[in-house]
């Protein structure tokens, strides 16, 4: 007889699904909730992202809704003011809706638009992660000084079913069936909350961070790491790297990543298309993009809605693992700083 393997890691608890409340050295800061959600479905031309920034302490949540369809980007963006509340398992600003219908094992996402709409169900194909079993403790410090008090993050291999509704262009009126491997995070952070500065040094630019985000059949993958920033006189640790990889059998943690080939961190939208990773039992595996669908620009903004707090870019891309063949798709993210534009206005 087999034991069932729980979805949920040890330190948490049914109630991380839902809003957080600040600690107390966070009381009086900007705390927010973030959950991101992929929807990539290769054979039905839609590629696309939903990341939701719910700061219960402010009042208020910023949804988006990021797709290409058919080749064709189309973007949403809302904000939610007021009915939040700590504990709370779904939020919603109207037209898009995120509801927790079984902790770590199912939650629905739809979105109810002008130009595009869905109604996705996101269930748990791995157990989740916390990136506090990260070897060496969580990475998630080379954040600062974006966010001085990290309360709490984890990420889990989903699989998304359900509709999505074309409502312009060409192929208005088409309703397709997504049923496509997809991954989620959730954090709680004071992410943005300390001031940025007056100005940044003129000419000078850095590349902040990578996530990268690799959904295969059998295995899902997670990594994330840090670039050093003192060219802009911000210094905070950039050595640590961490994430996991998850299967129906568990989760073993990643222990390095490297682009490759090497050289600079990447300061334009494009960003590394090659990853060496390594894991805790020494194996290490090597994984490029073969074909870009496209590539976002997330929506990053502190207490102030016309302020960028820096550029985020997430490249949609098919994906292979080069020793093993094994083909996926995901997204492979990093940030840079200054913001440009910085203000949107």
């Amino acid at each position: 007889m087999t034991t069932a393997i729980s979805k949920i890691p040890p330190r948490l608890t049914a109630g991380d699904e839902g809003l957080h409340a600040p600690p107390p050295e966070a009381a009086d800061r900007l705390f927010a909730d973030t959950v991101w959600l992929s929807a990539h479905d290769p054979a039905t031309g839609i590629w696309g992202i939903s990341q939701m920034h719910i700061a219960t302490n402010r009042g208020y949540g910023r949804f988006q809704s990021l797709f290409w369809i058919d080749g064709v980007g189309q973007m949403y963006t809302g904000k939610q003011i007021g009915g939040l509340e700590y504990g709370q398992t779904h939020w919603s600003d109207g037209a898009m809706r995120y509801e927790v219908l079984e902790p770590f094992e199912s939650v629905r996402l739809s979105l109810d638009n002008a130009r595009f709409a869905f109604d996705l169900t996101y269930t748990a194909r791995h157990p989740a992660f916390d990136y506090d079993d990260c070897v060496g403790g969580s990475p998630l410090d080379g954040l600062k000084p974006a966010a001085g008090v990290h309360g709490g993050h984890y990420e889990q291999a989903m699989q998304a079913t359900g509709t999505f509704e074309i409502r312009g262009g060409p192929k208005a009126g088409d309703v397709r069936r997504i049923d496509t491997i997809a991954h989620r995070d959730h954090t709680w952070s004071d992410r943005f909350s300390g001031s940025a500065p007056w100005e940044y040094p003129a000419g000078k630019s850095g590349a902040l961070h990578y996530w990268l985000v690799l959904q295969f059949p059998e295995r899902n993958i997670n990594v994330t790491g840090f670039y050093d920033l003192s060219a802009l006189g911000i210094h905070r640790p950039v050595d640590q790297v961490g994430g996991f990889e998850s299967t129906v059998a568990g989760t073993r943690p990643v222990v390095s990543c490297v682009a490759d080939p090497g050289g600079p961190p990447p300061l334009g939208p494009e960003g590394f298309e090659r990853f060496r990773i390594g894991f805790s039992d020494v194996e290490v595996i090597t994984v490029r993009a073969t074909h870009t669908e496209a590539i976002a620009k997330l929506r990053m903004l502190g207490e102030d809605d016309t302020e960028s707090r820096l550029n985020d870019y997430e490249r949609f891309c098919s994906l292979v693992i080069e020793e093993t063949g094994e083909e996926g798709h995901g997204v492979l993210e990093h940030s840079t700083l200054p913001p440009e534009p910085r203000w949107l206005v």
